[in-house]
């Protein structure tokens, strides 16, 4: 992840954690970053 809107950060799972991303969705005042997490 780059640490702009629309970045996304990957991650393969194993046997106790499905594979994943996360995506930066909005950033504010430098303080605040949401995203949104999803699950395959």
């Amino acid at each position: 992840m780059d640490g702009d809107v629309g970045s996304m950060g990957y991650w393969l799972g194993n046997k106790d954690v499905g594979d994943g991303e996360q995506e930066i969705t909005s950033i504010g005042d430098g303080h605040r970053i949401e995203g949104q997490l999803h699950f395959r």
